[in-house]
């Protein structure tokens, strides 16, 4: 029999979107990617979705998906992240779930994890049971099957956590070996554990009144190597340890588990440390892949484990030496900061958050009271399905309503959504660093005051100045921040209204876009409707596709030579108050950069007319330079390049390139003076413009017919890298394995053309 590994994968980002609009907003700490989560899918779950194992000479002589040999689990945030905005990673990792699934009789590699990533032994215990029964109604959604195990964040779990898994159904969890307090070392015999680790060579029973969970105890050595000793650096080196382990072993179980992103993310390329290691244990013959489903049916444990307490008995964490300390008190565990900081500021967040927790679901309870005869638990349990994606927002308000009246729905949406981001307000990041200033902290608070502007709407309530007030005693480290009071209010202040933002963008969309950039959706927002006001500027009808509320604004736009764009907005509710004025600033800068997008594509134009005179001036203006000692005037020789650039993004993102040669001589015109004459700055714009147009080509290239374009994307890659530019090209790349595997007849000529292009991306293809 082959000994068993199993390496598992926490992988999970948090919410960071704007509540109202549903949008992430630029977050320049992430540069040169706009946020974070595209930042961290480029580094490592696209990574590994498509991890390269490279020839001797570098070329790509395999594509593995390493989610097939990884145990994994995908925090729902993220996952529902890349449905909308990854789709071919999202596709990845539900494959590699069916495939894992055929290959071990029905048990999958995928996890389920709880919704959005709390601190379940600090949760109310209703809380805590609507975070699992939430993340396991996603984990059906995405999967097509009941979750066998569940991810807890940040491992933390205390006895009645054990109980919620055991009464929802749960198989199995995956915990730290120094949370284990004592182990039977057989029926009947029990072994304390003192400062030592659990035994991971098997599964574990942890024994509660309502029945059992098993528990498996990662091996420590293996996972803090992995995470912090640097192991996915050498693939040979990595898997020689694991040779030893289980050489040294006495069952055939070996196993550790970490956080997903090292593989590529905090541990750049380590997504092809762990493809080469895959490439070795495909071949050995004493050690295969497995996963946590598949060895607990195979070997159900028949010996109990009983897990530490934790600080105040509240429970323990693998990454809090005193429990669950580290999210509600200054225990000294830390991310970041400086000498002499201190994280007393945790204690009053939470505080804060907990009783304006007790004042969002009495609102809930009382006001749900007089619609529907469904419990408020029951039905926060069952919006699961809506969460998930499972069901719409509609469908599940006529469930629960027996009605499709439109005021009802929006009262019950709104309610349901403002307990959505209740949970939101408790995500684990923003207690795990090092300030309340953090960027983390800062989230959960705009989640609890996007909560409490929900329920305001609603009940006039107004709880905001009641948790500034709460948040006052935490204070930051960083004195210009003040305390959380203050942090909030800079928070609040840059807060626009409801549907303000979408509204303005509506407005600007059909004043600065052309007919084919109109939008009708921004995030969360639809527009309905969009007329001329006799004020002067547009009444926009928007609703939210969340609450399905429904916002009429009147919107004026102006331009003042001194202060720029300027808007004025004011909704149309009875009694119309003022307008108000709105800045670029207040809108943000995702709505800003969509703004310089729709003028860029305007300006950047060149029609058919222009082409053959730019190729004529630009071949003359390459030439003449090449040869003269002379160097032309700056101003002209600005305005030149300026010309090049628009004209090479105009051919390559506005699509006037055909796929034939007739423009070729301009592009390579064109790539040569902005080589040779430009700056780095223009080379690193060209190798983006060329990169994003080989993005657009990975579509075409997998439903591609026409032989042809594989010769011509061969022959532009041939071109962009003779003028020394080298493009983005690893979603093509991606693009053209898959289509490599899919050729039935490799003597056809689409199936020659395409090994022509495949070897010139360097890929090997004497396997195919």
């Amino acid at each position: 029999m082959k000994n068993t590994l199993i390496l598992h994968g926490h992988f999970y980002q948090p919410p960071r979107e704007n509540p109202d609009t549903g949008i992430i907003p630029i977050q320049s700490s992430a540069y040169p990617k706009d946020n974070w989560n595209v930042r961290i899918t480029d580094e490592c779950y696209s990574a590994n979705a498509y991890s390269r194992y490279l020839s001797y000479d570098g070329r790509i002589e395999r594509i593995f998906n390493n989610y097939e040999h990884l145990s994994f689990n995908f925090g729902p945030t993220l996952l529902h992240w890349l449905r909308e905005h990854r789709e071919d990673v999202y596709g990845k990792i539900l494959e590699a779930d069916r495939v894992s699934c055929s290959r071990f009789n029905g048990h999958g590699n995928a996890i389920a994890q709880s919704f959005n990533h709390t601190i379940l032994p600090l949760d109310d215990p209703r809380d805590a049971a609507l975070q699992v029964s939430w993340g396991l109604d996603d984990f059906r959604f995405h999967f097509s099957r009941d979750a066998e195990g569940i991810w807890l964040p940040e491992t933390a779990v205390n006895e009645t956590v054990l109980d919620i898994l055991i009464d929802q159904g749960v198989s199995f969890i995956v915990l730290s070996p120094w949370q284990a307090q004592r182990v039977e070392t057989e029926p009947g015999k029990w072994r304390d554990l003192g400062k030592h680790p659990a035994p991971c060579t098997q599964p574990y029973l942890l024994a509660r009144p309502k029945g059992n969970i098993a528990v498996f105890f990662y091996h420590p050595g293996l996972a803090e190597g992995i995470s912090f000793g640097h192991f996915l650096r050498d693939a040979d080196m990595l898997y020689t340890h694991i040779r030893e382990l289980i050489a040294g072993g006495q069952t055939p179980l070996l196993h550790a588990a970490t956080d997903g992103e090292i593989y590529g993310h905090h541990e750049p390329f380590g997504d092809m440390c762990l493809a080469a290691l895959a490439q070795r244990i495909m071949q050995d013959d004493e050690i295969s892949f497995g996963n946590y489903g598949s060895y607990l049916a195979e070997h159900p444990p028949t010996l109990h484990a009983e897990l530490r307490k934790g600080e105040q008995h509240l429970g323990t964490s693998w990454s809090c030496f005193h429990g669950v300390s580290r999210w509600f008190k200054d225990c000294g565990c830390s991310t970041g900061g400086e000498h002499g900081w201190n994280q007393k500021w945790r204690a009053p967040l939470r505080s804060a958050f907990q009783q304006i927790s007790h004042e969002l679901v009495s609102i809930f309870e009382s006001q749900l009271s007089g619609l529907t005869d469904i419990g408020p638990w029951e039905l926060l349990s069952n919006y699961g399905r809506v969460l998930s994606g499972a069901q719409t927002p509609e469908a599940f308000c006529t469930e629960v309503l027996g009605s499709e009246e439109d005021q009802q729905q929006t009262v019950l949406l709104t309610l349901l959504e403002g307990q959505r981001f209740r949970h939101y307000m408790f995500t684990s990041c923003g207690w795990f660093f090092a300030d309340i200033s953090g960027i983390e902290p800062q989230q959960n608070m705009h989640y609890a005051l996007h909560a409490v502007s929900l329920y305001q709407q609603l009940t006039g309530r107004q709880l905001r100045h009641t948790l500034e007030d709460l948040l006052h005693p935490a204070k930051s480290n960083v004195k210009s921040a003040g305390r959380g009071s203050k942090i909030l209010r800079s928070i609040a202040d840059v807060m626009l209204p409801l549907g303000v933002e979408a509204a303005s963008f509506f407005v600007l969309n059909r004043e600065l876009s052309r007919s084919e950039d109109r939008l009708q959706h921004y995030g969360d927002y639809e527009l309905l409707d969009s007329k001329k006001s006799s004020l002067g500027g547009l009444v926009q009808k928007l609703r939210k596709g969340s609450t399905r509320q429904e916002y009429t604004f009147t919107v004026v736009t102006e331009f003042d030579r001194i202060e720029g764009v300027l808007m004025h907005c004011r909704e149309e509710v009875p009694g119309d108050g003022p307008f108000r004025e709105i800045t670029m600033d207040m809108l943000g800068s995702y709505l800003c950069s969509q703004l310089y997008a729709w003028i860029d594509r305007s300006l950047e134009r060149v029609t058919d007319n222009d082409l053959e005179q730019i190729y004529h001036d630009m071949t003359y203006y390459t030439g003449i330079s090449k040869q003269s000692s002379y160097q032309p005037d700056q101003h002209f020789f600005i305005a030149n390049m300026g010309t090049c650039m628009r004209t090479l993004n105009s051919l390559f993102r506005l699509g006037v390139i055909g796929k034939n040669r007739s423009d070729f001589e301009l592009i390579q015109a064109l790539l040569d003076f902005i080589f040779q004459r430009g700056g780095t700055g223009e080379r690193e714009t060209t190798n983006r413009i060329i990169s994003s147009y080989m993005l657009q080509l990975t579509s075409e290239i997998l439903a591609a017919t026409d032989p042809e374009l594989f010769t011509f994307v061969k022959d532009l890659l041939v071109l962009t890298r003779e003028s020394g530019f080298v493009p983005d090209i690893t979603r093509l790349q991606n693009s053209i394995y898959e289509r490599l595997l899919h050729c039935s007849d490799l003597g056809s000529v689409p199936c020659k053309n395409l090994k022509e292009l495949a070897m010139q991306a360097g890929i090997v293809t004497d396997s195919f």
